[in-house]
């Protein structure tokens, strides 16, 4: 079987991911448009919808121990599928509810919460740090006082690319204090290591970026970035499996899968405990899990937004996150690729122990999730999303694009 015999432009061309900390390391929102209540209702799903052996065919194209993928439209789930196993030292075999950890995909999540204390009145896009907190205003560099939450979720705000230092991990680690606290004092050290760029000039790929917007988000509210996730996104969208940190550590949980060190063939499964993980103050960046059915329920409410429907948040706020102004292929939280009935919002996730891509395809009216326990190889993973969009649309539970459309996606 052919996996990945369409390159649509759906694979990233490198994982957009955290640190594995401590093992290896101006325009208003909404539009004016008030959101309604969330309906938690799940659609009864159609026969034939598990996907199970296609699933297991990418698992064994990867190498991985196990894999989930899930798929929805905007009326509700349109496909399932799990392989392989939890450990690659034992046989407890996936399961369709087990949790995965999502690395980056959190910062959809947290630009998401953005958006809607926006709506609410609390701060703009273009509101500045020292505007929302003068006290740490006062501690870091002229021109990083001048940095919007807008160049902060875009990465645009002139901060360094931090995806393989391990030396503000460490000390994220030894920091003490509440939560807040702790986020707080690590926005101070990584807005005071700052790169030599001036922000809102240039794309660069920063997980501080992301710490110093949940920070801004706990100046505002008085509350922890975990405290509000939970309240205002996991609880009112019905995403009963997410939770912080490597699944596994709540015991109420029940058995979940194991994250994995190594290489295919050589993967070693991680104990599951804190320090598998980035950093507590890292949260805003890449701390989130849950199952792939939950991850995909929330990739669908993005899927509505994007199609004029308003729920947690208004649809003209979904369409300023999902905007790309810079044409540098990022916007709020996810990565946009293509240009009309091709363009998809779509972003990769890994604290380099498990892997997760997300994608969401308005024209196509499909949201589609791959989470796994572990990195493939590079080189491996080809196209995935293109893979899975493929199969679901030879099964024909969603229709072609048209021809012209297709001939000319990027």
């Amino acid at each position: 079987m052919e996996l990945f015999r369409r390159n649509r432009g759906l694979t990233l061309a490198m994982v957009i991911g955290c640190w594995a900390g401590g093992l290896s390391a101006q325009s208003s929102a909404g539009d004016g448009v008030r959101a309604t209540p969330v309906d938690r209702a799940e659609p009864r799903e159609r026969p034939g919808n598990d996907l199970s052996r296609f699933a297991e065919s990418l698992r064994e194209a990867l190498g991985v121990p196990g894999l989930s993928i899930a798929a929805r439209n905007s009326d509700g789930p349109l496909a399932w599928g799990v392989a392989g196993v939890r450990s690659s030292r034992g046989t407890d075999p996936i399961q369709r509810d087990d949790r995965f950890h999502i690395g980056s995909l959190t910062k959809s999540m947290t630009a998401t919460l953005v958006a809607k204390h926006v709506e609410a009145g609390e701060l703009e896009w273009d509101s500045t740090i020292a505007q929302i907190d003068p006290e740490l205003a006062a501690q870091i560099p002229e021109r990083a006082r001048a940095v919007t939450v807008r160049q902060l979720l875009s990465h645009r705000a002139g901060l360094s690319d931090d995806r393989h230092g391990m030396g503000m991990v460490m000390k994220m680690w030894s920091l003490p204090g509440t939560i807040i606290e702790q986020r707080a004092e690590a926005a101070r050290l990584g807005l005071n290591a700052q790169g030599n760029r001036e922000p809102g000039t240039e794309f660069v790929y920063s997980n501080m970026g992301y710490v110093v917007a949940g920070h801004l988000l706990e100046v505002i509210t008085g509350e922890s970035w975990e405290m509000l996730i939970e309240r205002e996104l996991f609880e009112p969208l019905g995403l009963d499996t997410a939770g912080q940190g490597p699944p596994g550590l709540d015991p109420e949980g029940g058995a979940q899968p194991f994250g994995h060190g190594g290489s295919a063939g050589a993967y070693t499964p991680i104990p599951q405990r804190i320090g598998a993980d980035n950093p507590p103050p890292l949260g805003p960046a890449g701390r989130v899990h849950m199952s792939a059915r939950d991850l995909a329920s929330y990739a669908a409410v993005h899927l509505r937004g994007l199609l004029g429907r308003d729920s947690i948040i208004g649809a003209g706020s979904f369409r300023i996150l999902h905007a790309d102004p810079e044409s540098d292929g990022y916007a709020l939280g996810w990565g946009v690729q293509g240009q009309g009935p091709t363009e998809r919002s779509l972003h990769a996730g890994s604290n380099t122990r498990w892997f997760a891509l997300m994608m969401v395809w308005p024209a196509r009216d499909i949201a589609v999730v791959v989470c796994m326990n572990a990195v493939p190889a590079e080189g491996r993973a080809g196209d995935l999303l293109g893979a899975f969009v493929d199969e679901l649309e030879r099964l024909g539970m969603i229709g072609p694009l048209p021809e012209q459309a297709a001939e000319s996606t990027p």
